[in-house]
């Protein structure tokens, strides 16, 4: 079986935390996504929101001795809700965000896949299609790791 890379561990305890949110009945459903696409086109979301779509990482690598570098992998959550299911507007969103933030902050190591999680979201954005109304936030995931290095000559 081949060794997962450092980042995938990562997106599978940030998807288990999202899942724990459904479970909860404070999100819809949460995915691993390609947020190239357009999530409101997808008929497989209408009835599941607010739904919760785990992208791919951005990967930053810091050299940190000359035996290990940091890596930074950088996930995007983007949440999006039908704006005619939050009873009450924008309290209903605040109170997503903090719900899905303290869900990352309570567990900083995501079990182990990193040494530190920093969790921020960014500012509530409307969208609208001609037959609906959405909301939408990000909340960006920073999993540090120290990546051993080997060398060979």
């Amino acid at each position: 079986m081949p060794t997962l890379a450092p980042g995938q561990p990562i997106k599978v305890a940030i998807l288990a935390l999202l899942n724990q949110l459904v479970v909860a009945g404070t999100l819809g459903t949460a995915i691993s996504y390609d947020l190239s696409k357009n999530p409101l086109s997808d008929a497989n979301l209408t009835n599941l929101y607010p739904v919760a779509l785990l992208g791919t990482a951005k990967v930053e690598s810091r050299y940190v001795l000359n035996t290990s570098n940091e890596r930074t992998y950088t996930f995007p959550v983007m949440v999006i809700s039908k704006l005619d299911n939050v009873s009450d507007g924008q309290t209903g969103i605040e109170t997503l965000v903090d719900a899905v933030l303290n869900t990352f902050d309570s567990n900083p190591t995501l079990d182990g896949a990193c040494q530190m999680l920093e969790a921020t979201g960014t500012p509530m954005a409307g969208i609208s299609t001609p037959d609906q109304q959405y909301s939408l936030f990000l909340i960006e995931l920073k999993a540090h790791v120290v990546i051993d290095l080997t060398f060979t000559f």
